[in-house]
């Protein structure tokens, strides 16, 4: 991939002046490429260190999907002023069933176009008047917001890179694919470790841990997560934990090996806030495990973490796969933090597991120098 080229205050110029020429129309349906093949192109541009094509064509997709959204803001307008259409009253269900009597192909088009990411009775509540005023904040695009944010944080634009990223976030009910809200969010966090803004950062890795029930907040958590930890701390050792707790959130895994990181290296060891995110990143990470082993092997059966690395080690291209996505990370930090809080039989419960069976080696070395310290 050639390098993205320094930043260039006549590249930002000659943006903003072709950004002014791309307002959009709002009176006809746009024609050409799709807003999201524009990304598309704008995402290469950037890959291709291309920034200031990137940021153009970043433009002029907010410009297609402005100019869409408004046409379908208008057409649909007009299509609900006949008065059998207003007689379904507020009922898109019933509205849409008018329409169709008519044969006003334009608005059921446009329906159907929007219902394919917004299914009418989860979205709108059935309802024609939400429908509209979800039209009017659609002309925002946190899709164009997040990418532009890309192309500013490869420029080393820090700021302005948060400003878009922010803005995606406050426009996030708006994604076409809800998932990159997290994307979004873990975004925002490594931008803010980069930055040296620690308490940004661990903001942010909030954000993505948010919806789960399991977390639940710092000192208030969740009554299955007091359980965990409550049979980390009470059992001789954590073979228990190990054998009885399952948690499928992978998606949360990095925000939780992030804050335990934020809190136990970065924030000298703050064992009463490291204890919940080490707990759920290894819950997570066994859970992430045995289910990529029952996917590949339909004879695999848990019966412990020792032999479930073993079983790693016999799979070299699924042990890679466990590596690079830090799975193995987790154990090292729990141990870690349980040998600062219960002593040291439950961290060396997981050293001699992971010193033993584990199959990557950077981590074994690690477990190994755990087994040889001395508590502090």
């Amino acid at each position: 991939m050639k390098p993205v080229p320094p930043f260039r205050p006549a590249f930002l110029l000659t943006v903003l002046l072709l950004c002014l020429a791309l307002e959009p129309a709002l009176a006809a349906p746009p024609e050409g490429d799709d807003d999201w093949r524009i990304l598309d192109q704008a995402s290469l541009a950037l890959e291709k260190g291309d920034p200031g094509d990137a940021l153009v064509l970043c433009e002029q997709a907010r410009a297609i999907h402005a100019s869409l959204v408004g046409y379908w803001r208008s057409e649909l307008e007009k299509s609900f002023l006949p008065a059998e259409v207003k007689k379904a009253g507020d009922s898109l269900e019933e509205v849409y069933r008018v329409l169709e009597k008519r044969n006003d192909a334009v608005a059921v088009g446009i329906l159907d176009a929007i219902f394919l990411t917004r299914p009418r009775k989860q979205a709108f509540a059935d309802s024609v008047s939400k429908l509209l005023s979800w039209l009017d904040r659609k002309l925002a695009y946190p899709e164009a917001d997040m990418l532009t944010g890309q192309v500013y944080e490869a420029e080393g634009e820090n700021k302005l890179a948060f400003r878009y990223y922010e803005q995606a976030w406050n426009d996030r009910e708006l994604l076409d694919i809800p998932d990159q809200r997290i994307t979004l969010a873990y975004r925002m966090a490594d931008l803010a470790a980069l930055s040296g803004n620690p308490g940004s950062r661990e903001k942010y890795l909030f954000l993505v841990i948010s919806e789960d029930p399991v977390f639940g907040s710092p000192g208030e958590e969740s009554p299955i997560l007091k359980a965990m930890i409550r049979t980390l701390q009470t059992e001789p050792t954590p073979e228990k934990f190990c054998l009885l707790y399952r948690h499928e959130n992978y998606t949360a895994l990095k925000a939780y090996q992030d804050l335990f990181t934020f809190y136990y290296t970065d924030s000298g060891r703050r064992i009463d806030r490291a204890m919940a995110p080490a707990t759920l990143a290894a819950c997570i990470s066994i859970t992430r495990l045995i289910a990529v082993a029952k996917e590949s092997d339909l004879d695999f059966a848990y019966t412990g973490l020792p032999d479930l690395f073993d079983w790693y080690g016999r799979h070299p291209e699924l042990s890679g796969w466990a590596s690079g996505n830090h799975l193995w990370d987790s154990f090292l930090m729990l141990a870690a933090v349980l040998r600062d809080s219960t002593g040291r039989q439950q961290a060396e419960w997981f050293w001699s597991a992971l010193a033993g069976h584990c199959p990557d080696r950077n981590v074994v070395r690690a477990a190994r120098a755990g087994i040889e310290s001395r508590k502090e």
